[in-house]
């Protein structure tokens, strides 16, 4: 009993934000879901374009999108292994990370 007692926080434990930064964090992250958001919609809409550029017949362009879309969703696996072990801040900072360093990498891809 005595150590679900130590558990809770009181309200003076909470440090509160200013609004101030609350407005900046707020702003953060609708920028970041703006971009995850474009990402996800931008594909299926260039995906003509990108076909008739690599000249990809509706099978192969299909199975791109499909795989696109199997890797958003496989993203979810580590994520939740994470979040279970570790905090959130330390799961997003490592996302962010691993989502800046793969965005480097399509510099290189051909």
């Amino acid at each position: 009993m005595e150590a679900n007692a130590q558990v809770v926080a009181t309200t003076s434990d909470v440090r509160q934000l200013s609004t101030k930064a609350a407005v900046f964090y707020l702003i953060i992250f609708i920028l970041a879901y703006v971009t995850n958001a474009m990402d996800r919609q931008i594909f299926p809409m260039m995906l003509p374009w990108i076909a008739k550029a690599h000249n990809f017949d509706l099978k192969l362009a299909g199975s791109l999108s499909t795989i696109f879309t199997l890797g958003l969703g496989l993203a979810g696996i580590p994520t939740g292994y994470l979040i279970d072990r570790w905090n959130r801040k330390t799961t997003l900072l490592i996302g962010m990370v691993v989502y800046s360093v793969s965005t480097l990498l399509t510099i290189f891809a051909l």
